[in-house]
């Protein structure tokens, strides 16, 4: 069986189903006066619009500069080319890896969908490389 690939609409209606908030809660977050369209972003009925994406990644607990990546590529696939190169620039080779490393390893994008138990671990981690990399740089 040949797998989909995860469009903007799919990964909301995941989302939006997982999440122990109603459509109603949800759309009042976003700024939306309607739960329905909260289904008519889930049916792919309609875009998410650009500016509600802080918002409802807020909302859906999911981060939103991924979220935002996702609607440019799936929406603005031509503007998505030319904006791309230019975020790549923001990150060095090496922290890219290490970005990479850590969504695979948790399985996803999104740190949101950690557990809490693993997001404490995740942070005991990130402070003891912080210790080690202080206690390197001042000998």
């Amino acid at each position: 069986m040949e797998t989909q690939p995860l469009t903007v609409a799919r990964f909301i209606a995941e989302r939006v189903n997982n999440s122990k908030k109603s459509q109603t809660q949800i759309a009042k977050e976003i700024g939306f006066n309607t739960p329905n369209l909260i289904s008519m972003l889930k049916t792919g009925t309609t875009r998410l619009p650009i500016n509600k994406v802080p918002k409802i990644a807020r909302a859906l607990a999911t981060d939103p500069v991924e979220l935002l990546v996702m609607c440019f590529k799936e929406y603005q696939p031509e503007n998505w080319e030319a904006i791309k190169p230019l975020l790549d620039l923001s990150l060095t080779s090496d922290e890219r890896r290490l970005i990479r490393a850590l969504r695979f390893s948790i399985g996803g994008l999104y740190l949101a969908s950690l557990s809490n138990e693993a997001k404490k671990h995740l942070e005991e981690f990130l402070e003891c490389l912080s210790r080690e990399t202080a206690s390197t740089s001042t000998q």
